[in-house]
């Protein structure tokens, strides 16, 4: 049986009645814990779990995710930022999840974003925890696993700051970057790009750690974007996009294939294929793509979710529901209640 679902919502009976499974609700770190190292906001622990009971009470299953890619002002302070090879800092919009710190490498970075996940798990007890289906992680950029967006070309790769760079503040897991000759095109050194991969699988590995020492349930790892594909050159411009982003799908899948209950998640699945079938790699959806690798790695119970737009692309013959996606979501109630992708979704129950 398909799960499906919605996005961050609280309209929990008209969910429910419209034949939805779960809801997902998140947990938002510039809301719940105001000072560093402080007890989290009570009240916002109460809203929490107001909102929990609440979506049980009508019967749906409760996805849950710790946003800790929504940073107090306190921890932006405290915890370095991503620094690129011109010495450019990261700085990305608040509201929009992505005005993230380094917490792939520093130290600092490690022990603020434990903390507060600690904190959460803790502020819920077992209580509570008993009542979720499932947890999301990612830990980047919208709370998915990738580095900051490189831009365009020639493209920042976020790997320069001074824990990378120099081993102050480095997280224990970690290695300080290749050194490169002077001159050097930095996106070609295969080494530098090696490492680059390898620091984000690390901090992919330590964030489900910590997640796991919490939550002895089902996790679902948010891989976002189109994935770097077999039939790419290495110095086309768009594997080095790819690689900037961080975006090694079968690393990040082959390093937690043999962890119980750690499944791959698609955050684009609502993209089609790029040609009917797709011949090259480089043709596949990116739900299809992730899908093929998951396979590989003999993993079920793989999700997606669609990018918040009005397509309806994730029930289409050849799309990921069809294809074998065991956990549906879609992003927004607002797009779902739109006439054409409401009568779609009203044929898939």
């Amino acid at each position: 049986m398909v799960a499906l679902g919605i996005g961050p919502s609280t309209n929990y009976q008209d969910i429910a009645e419209g034949g939805l499974n779960f809801v997902l609700i998140v947990a938002f770190w510039d809301r719940l814990q105001t000072t560093d190292g402080g007890a989290l906001v009570e009240t916002e622990v109460a809203k929490l779990k107001a909102q929990i009971d609440a979506a049980k009470a009508e019967g749906l299953e409760v996805l849950f995710q710790v946003a800790h890619h929504y940073p107090p002002s306190w921890a932006k302070t405290l915890i370095d930022p991503f620094l690129d090879q011109n010495g450019n800092e990261w700085s990305g919009v608040s509201a929009m999840g992505d005005d993230i710190r380094d917490w792939v490498w520093t130290a600092m970075g490690r022990v603020k974003v434990q903390d507060f996940i600690n904190k959460v798990f803790d502020a819920l007890g077992d209580s509570y925890k008993a009542k979720l289906c499932g947890v999301r992680l990612g830990g980047g950029p919208f709370g998915e696993l990738m580095f900051p967006k490189p831009g365009s070309e020639p493209y920042a790769w976020w790997g320069f700051g001074l824990a990378p760079q120099s081993g102050a503040d480095l997280a224990e897991d970690q290695s300080v970057a290749p050194r490169l000759a002077p001159g050097t095109n930095q996106g070609a050194e295969k080494r530098w790009i090696e490492w680059f991969h390898d620091s984000l699988n690390t901090f992919l590995l330590w964030l489900i750690e910590v997640h796991r020492d919490n939550w002895n349930g089902d996790i679902f790892v948010l891989h976002p974007s189109f994935g770097i594909r077999d039939d790419w050159p290495l110095d086309s411009d768009t594997y080095y996009l790819s690689a900037a982003e961080g975006q090694d799908w079968r690393r990040y899948l082959s390093s937690y294939a043999s962890q119980p209950k750690v499944y791959p998640w698609c955050t684009w699945a609502d993209r089609l294929d790029y040609d009917s079938p797709p011949v090259l790699d480089s043709e596949k959806a990116p739900f299809r793509k992730l899908w093929e690798l998951a396979t590989e790695q003999q993993r079920t119970g793989i999700g997606g979710e669609n990018t918040g737009t009005y397509n309806t692309n994730l029930f289409d013959s050849n799309g990921a529901m069809a294809l074998g996606y065991q956990n549906i979501m879609w992003i927004t109630w607002n797009s779902l209640v739109v006439p054409i992708v409401k009568e779609t979704l009203e044929e898939q129950l």
